[in-house]
């Protein structure tokens, strides 16, 4: 940055002095002007970049076991995640949520680590399940399932195609952080698929454990994963499923339920997000 700096003073001292001021000073002044928002426009754009690259090389290990505490899984979540944010969305993701007729991906929220833990005691996530986030964004949510629940496998979900690139970029930083997450053979695979949710059958059929994250969808297409829910063939049962809305179809504490035999609802719990409290909903499907 400095060298093109360097670089642009000199060139703007040439120019001024070709141009020979004293002769043509309006002329002269109008050239040294433009040179100057052109060098402005290209440092900013080059500052911009600069910043937006994730310092890959900066990432050392800092642990030499899988996290034991609470205390290393945050230490490694914030290394893994840090300067990583999901709010940013590209021109194909926005392009294409609009294309689709959908807002709720150009909205982003996160639970806070501790909303995380209720989260994953209330669906009771353990080494024999498949915990599954359906709607993963950067996937933030499924790396401290792993790390805390070292569940049979962790997988996100995400449609937009910039959350899923972060994704992997912490996913890669974890590697590096904690190498021994890579090497335990103990530990199952932690996924993220770049993918729509409601037409992920392949993937959605090994979870067992679900964090819904349906805050924000629009009516017509919770319904339609109201009725995937019902309908799906799951590998393994019965499903939990923590949904961030009331899923009112599978009944509720004075609703009806629709689906009597195949879905029902258990309890709501309060948990903390990004956006101040707020409550999971939780069913079982395919209990018998």
């Amino acid at each position: 940055m400095g060298a093109l700096l360097g670089l642009a003073r000199s060139s703007l001292r040439m120019a001024c002095v070709f141009l020979r001021p004293r002769k043509r000073p309006l002329f002269a002044a109008g050239v040294c002007f433009s040179t100057c928002i052109v060098v402005w426009a290209v440092a900013t754009l080059l500052l911009r970049s600069v910043i937006a690259q994730p310092s890959a090389e900066k990432v050392v290990a800092i642990i030499d076991s899988w996290p034991k505490s609470s205390s290393e899984v945050l230490e490694v979540l914030a290394r893994a995640y840090d300067g990583l944010d999901g709010q940013r969305l590209n021109k194909d993701d926005l392009a294409r949520a609009s294309e689709l007729g959908i807002t709720f991906q150009k909205t982003y929220g996160e639970f806070t680590s501790e909303g995380v833990d209720v989260l994953l005691e209330t669906l009771n996530v353990s080494s024999g399940d498949v915990f599954c986030d359906l709607g993963s964004g950067a996937g933030k949510v499924v790396m401290q399932a792993y790390l805390q629940r070292r569940p049979k496998e962790a997988i996100g979900i995400e449609l937009s195609e910039a959350r899923h690139k972060l994704a992997e970029v912490a996913h890669s930083r974890l590697l590096t952080l904690a190498p021994a997450v890579a090497s335990d053979p103990k530990s199952g695979p932690l996924t993220y698929v770049h993918g729509d949710v409601p037409n992920s059958d392949s993937t959605l059929s090994r979870c067992n454990k679900i964090f819904f994250c349906s805050r924000v969808w629009p009516p017509e297409l919770l319904d339609k994963m109201v009725h995937r829910f019902i309908s799906h063939d799951f590998q393994h049962k019965p499903v939990w499923v923590a949904s961030s809305k009331e899923l009112k179809a599978f009944g509720g504490i004075m609703g009806t339920n629709q689906f009597p035999g195949k879905a029902r609802f258990v309890r709501h719990t309060r948990v903390e997000t990004s956006w101040g409290a707020s409550f999971i909903s939780l069913y079982m499907l395919h209990e018998s």
